[in-house]
């Protein structure tokens, strides 16, 4: 879930994120998240940032977040975290595991 200042955005876990009244909970209206030429399901960890829903999704073999437009589900970015992983691991002032 994540927050815009009025209203809540929740994953169902499928291409769907919800819009929630802030105050009982209740479903306002939903968007699929969507790119120009297909769905993109299996959407999660939502975060609002700059007027934009990015997620986390894990359809994909990659390691990627997408930027989503909150107004019609459009992904307008992905962000690439290939390599990520492994350049954590090899932080030499990491001192947990």
């Amino acid at each position: 879930m994540c927050n815009d200042g009025k209203h809540l955005y929740k994953s169902d876990g499928t291409e769907k994120i919800w819009k929630l009244d802030a105050n009982n909970l209740e479903e306002i209206s939903f968007i699929n998240v969507v790119t120009n030429n297909k769905v993109i399901n299996k959407i999660n960890e939502l975060e609002w940032y700059n007027n934009k829903i990015y997620a986390n999704t894990y359809q994909f073999n990659k390691e990627v977040g997408l930027i989503i437009n909150p107004e019609n589900g459009e992904v307008e970015g992905v962000i690439d975290f290939s390599g990520l992983k492994e350049k954590v691991k090899n932080h030499s002032g990491l001192d947990c595991t």
